[in-house]
């Protein structure tokens, strides 16, 4: 009998408020699967301008003054991983860091880690950077799939 990983993704969308620095993901989808990779998008990284939703999306020199704190589900007493330069997740970038690269030093999760997506957090050290975008929306999308990290796969002989 022949298993086969099926990979899904899913779309946060983080609608930016005028002077707050920092963003939770209250989203418990991911909870007990092994996420695959991460990509953030916005407004030069995909060619888009607006978010499906029909928000405007923020500009690629704002968002690559983020950071994303990816927590571990599986230590429950000292979770933090590492903060992230956002720019790290974006499939493009147009302008700011990395400009005319593919992509600047991609992080890839390769589904080794149990990320609790729940708890972490999208941030920006300058909270002052953050004016005149209320409503825009930056694109997190998370691809996973449904195998349990937490749960020791013994392959059969």
């Amino acid at each position: 009998m022949c298993k086969t990983k099926v990979s899904r993704a899913a779309t946060l969308f983080i609608t930016l408020q005028d002077g707050q620095g920092s963003y939770l993901f209250n989203v418990t989808t991911f909870r007990n699967k092994t996420i695959e990779k991460i990509e953030v998008q916005d407004a030069t990284g995909q060619g888009l301008v607006k978010s499906p939703t029909g928000a405007t999306l923020a500009a690629t020199s704002l968002v690559s003054q983020s950071y994303l704190n990816l927590v571990s589900a599986v230590n429950t007493t000292d979770n933090v991983i590492q903060y992230y330069p956002t720019s790290r997740f974006m499939p493009s970038t147009g302008t700011a860091i990395g400009a005319g690269l593919s992509n600047f030093n991609e992080v890839y999760l390769s589904g080794e880690m149990n990320l609790d997506i729940q708890n972490s957090t999208l941030s920006f050290p300058d909270p002052s950077v953050v004016s005149g975008v209320t409503g825009q929306q930056i694109i997190i999308m998370v691809w996973y799939n449904d195998r349990d990290p937490n749960v020791q796969v013994v392959p059969s002989y």
